[in-house]
């Protein structure tokens, strides 16, 4: 399981990133692993919601993994689905590597 990542600037803002405690809540229910330093933020953004369709487009690599995985199935966990961006960005730069899968689960939705 790994869930979406804060970029460090709006952790620190913030001071907690409630997808980690709902990973874990998880994690422990069903005894599956996580990592919360799989997946990296690269750039420190808005919320996709807040953006124009413009910007959506522009922003390139927004996230990267930071150790090789191959023959993962990779729970991925964000807490909101707007536009599809994020797990889609997230999804591909997993599936680089290996022999992956990707799953997802959403806490909720955007209309």
């Amino acid at each position: 399981m790994v869930s979406v990542p804060l970029h460090p600037k709006k952790l620190k803002e913030r001071g907690y990133n409630q997808l980690h405690l709902f990973t874990e809540t998880l994690s422990k229910f069903y005894e599956i692993p996580f990592s919360h330093d799989l997946i990296k933020r690269n750039h420190y953004s808005k919320a996709q919601a807040l953006k124009d369709r413009q910007h959506r487009l522009e922003t390139q690599n927004p996230f990267s993994i930071t150790e090789n995985i191959s023959e993962k199935h990779i729970l991925l966990i964000d807490d909101v689905f707007t536009t599809g961006n994020t797990i889609a960005s997230i999804a591909l730069e997993i599936l680089k590597f290996g022999d992956n899968k990707v799953s997802v689960l959403v806490m909720a939705m955007d209309e």
